[in-house]
């Protein structure tokens, strides 16, 4: 079975140093506590094939998941695929300027909740909504508590 989660939150930073710190997944344990580590294990290291090795943690079990970048047009969209040894994914980010000065960022994902969940389907949902939007509280406030920075780092 399938679900969808969305999160959404406007950052009082521009939109390219929004759309290029959070697309290097590498800073994803700075403001997605789940994740504990995240390595870049591929050639690119920006665009379509750009692919991740990450640690997390869901209902206190440790899971190991690789993810990749399918479709790529900065500075307005992201989209990724993986989670196969965890929860299999489709997810995408969308980054809208409101003005110079701030964006919205918005997560999209399709989920597709394995067997083991099954029986805890609703909670595992319930608490994968509660995080998704926790964390892009902790997103806004990582990067709005950041010195700006340039394009591209």
């Amino acid at each position: 079975m399938s679900f969808h989660l969305t999160s959404k939150t406007t950052i009082n930073r521009p939109l390219e140093e929004i759309f290029y710190w959070v697309t290097n997944s590498e800073n994803d344990p700075e403001w997605w506590p789940a994740v504990k580590e995240s390595k870049c294990v591929t050639e690119v290291k920006r665009g379509v094939g750009m692919g991740y090795q990450q640690t997390a943690v869901f209902l206190g079990k440790k899971f190991d998941n690789y993810f990749e970048c399918i479709e790529y047009e900065p500075p307005r969209r992201i989209k990724w695929t993986g989670g196969e040894t965890m929860i299999p994914f489709v997810a995408e980010m969308f980054f809208d300027p409101v003005d110079e000065k701030n964006t919205t960022v918005r997560f999209e994902a399709e989920l597709r909740a394995p067997r083991a969940f099954r029986l805890i389907e609703p909670l595992a949902v319930a608490i994968l909504r509660t995080q998704s939007d926790g964390f892009f509280r902790k997103l806004k406030e990582v990067m709005e508590a950041r010195q700006p920075a340039s394009a591209g780092s």
